[in-house]
């Protein structure tokens, strides 16, 4: 169980107010913050899932860094790992990497909230996760020194080794951290105040790297919200309503439905949100069959206040919103184009349209939802953990402390896993049916 189930206190982590922590424990090296919740559990119990919050370091040697953004093709995943590998001295062999879960301890360190988007995620995590690296080499390195006998001004830290060049002596990673002797600690103001390294000291920054997320991807075993099977778990076709939003289901027939081998249920959904109105979902026991009871189903809708909305119409409102006087503003306004065009010989005036857009990536939207006792389980790849986590907690009727949601690796995203409305239909069915969706 992820212990941010215990967690009443939800503030975002803030580095500025945190307590930087580099301890050692049997089986691995943990860096974190101290007022981080379940950082201390963590420690006291390395084995466990979250071991440490942004990367531990294995007896092995092996450098594991934990990715508070979604990726979805923009390799950002091995981004921070290089971010960390830089200031860290590690070699990217011993890298690798593994997605947060929506614990607010994975918090954007700026944005207060896991959210990837905007092309944020890398200058508003570089410091964050360079100071976390750095303090992991400053540890090592004033462990090693005690252990070998010399001064630590005097160590250099490079390819995952730790050696005095004096002397000849050196030391693994992994020589230190089973060491046990790691016990160097940071105060916020300590932790702020360490040097990092400059743009001309970079020698991993800047430079081509495998990325660490090929490899699984090629031989499949990287695994997406699609890929997610569970024991016993059923499969649920979303139905929709001729008009997105607003529309309600007035009844369902699933006579012929019931006709389906494999056949469970139609769950009508009843989302508070307002994401998913009108949506009915036909569970069965396999993808096949839920498709074919789905088709099965004759349901009758009140399609609501927005039943002749059109493309036509949404293209009429934007150009009754263009022609108002506060209809926006220029970002950038360089000359008098007023001006301009009253001098111009020549005045060309055209309208460009083109069609709405969809946010199609290419793996099918989809979550997977699992009771487990008073914990649920959302399984998907979504650009918005923090609000993913929320909406799924609503759709079930719970506190969102006890949500948990495994983040996967995303097939495409567009903005569109920002939503979280394939949570609903996910944890209702869920719910309904008994089972995992």
């Amino acid at each position: 169980m992820n212990t941010h189930v215990n967690i009443t206190d939800h503030a975002p982590t803030d580095l500025s107010r945190r307590s930087f922590l580099v301890g050692s424990a049997a089986t691995g090296l943990v860096l974190g913050y101290a007022a981080v919740p379940g950082v201390r559990q963590a420690l006291a119990a390395p084995s466990n899932f979250e071991p440490s919050v942004w990367y531990s370091i294995a007896p092995d040697g092996i450098v594991t860094v934990t990715c508070g953004k979604a990726d979805m093709g923009q390799h950002i995943a091995s981004t921070m790992a290089q971010i960390v590998a830089e200031e860290l001295g590690s070699n990217w062999k011993d890298m690798r990497v593994q997605l947060a879960s929506n614990d607010p301890k994975f918090n954007d360190p700026v944005l207060g909230a896991q959210i990837t988007g905007g092309s944020w995620s890398t200058m508003m995590n570089f410091d964050a996760m360079s100071r976390a690296g750095a303090a992991g080499r400053i540890a090592l390195t004033e462990a090693a020194s005690g252990i070998m006998g010399v001064p630590a001004g005097e160590l250099v830290v490079r390819g995952s080794t730790v050696s005095h060049p004096k002397s000849k002596k050196s030391m693994s990673f992994a020589d230190v951290v089973k060491s046990g002797k790691i016990t160097k600690t940071f105060t916020p103001d300590e932790l702020k105040a360490i040097k990092l390294k400059t743009p001309d000291q970079y020698t991993m920054i800047g430079v081509s790297v495998p990325q660490l997320d090929i490899p699984p991807k090629v031989n499949g075993t990287a695994k997406y919200g699609i890929d997610v099977m569970l024991p016993g778990m059923a499969y649920g076709k979303v139905v929709t309503p001729p008009v997105r939003y607003g529309a309600m289901v007035k009844s369902v027939d699933d006579s012929a439905a019931k006709k389906v081998p494999g056949f469970i249920k139609a769950v009508t959904l009843d989302d508070q949100t307002g994401s998913t109105t009108g949506w009915v979902v036909a569970v069965a026991n396999t993808y096949a069959n839920a498709r074919k009871a789905a088709d099965a189903l004759k349901i009758t809708y009140d399609n609501g206040p927005n039943a002749k909305l059109s493309s036509q119409s949404l293209l009429d409102e934007a150009k009754r919103l263009q022609a108002l006087d506060d209809a926006g503003q220029f970002f950038v306004k360089d000359g008098d184009t007023a001006a301009a065009f009253g001098t111009a010989a020549k005045v060309l005036e055209a309208e460009y349209t083109t069609s709405i857009n969809i946010h199609a990536p290419l793996e099918p939207m989809n979550a997977t939802a699992e009771f487990k006792g008073e914990i649920l389980h959302i399984y998907s790849g979504n650009q918005f953990a923090t609000r993913t986590g929320a909406i799924a907690a609503g759709a079930a009727g719970i506190d969102p402390k006890f949500v948990v949601m495994h983040q996967m690796w995303l097939g495409g995203g567009f903005g569109r896993r920002l939503d979280a409305d394939m949570m609903v239909p996910a944890v209702q069915a869920a719910k309904a049916v008994g089972k995992p969706v």
